[in-house]
């Protein structure tokens, strides 16, 4: 189901399926994307890349696009937070 309010997803569920026509509404500072490493997704995500919308949204724009990978960032062990907590420290201080 895709909604077109922001404030309907996050307050509803921890995650949800949007459209590419919705991002902008998020008005986000940083971006974490999930691509999974088979060339489906990582064609998909090209092609997000190449939309108008993708280039115009303010976390792109200001260069705060942080791609991640299943493991360990949705890994809810202990060993696996402490990993994607690692991973972040890295990311963040480049």
């Amino acid at each position: 189901m895709l909604h077109s309010s922001a404030a309907h997803a996050v307050k509803n569920r921890s995650f949800e399926i949007i459209s590419q026509e919705v991002l902008p509404d998020f008005d986000a500072d940083a971006i974490f994307v999930v691509v999974n490493r088979d060339d489906k997704a990582k064609e998909a995500f090209k092609q997000l890349q190449d939309t108008s919308i993708w280039k115009d949204l303010k976390a792109v724009k200001g260069k705060h696009v942080y791609i991640i990978h299943d493991q360990p960032w949705l890994d809810y062990s202990a060993l696996g937070n402490k990993m994607a907590m690692d991973e972040a420290e890295k990311m963040f201080t480049k």
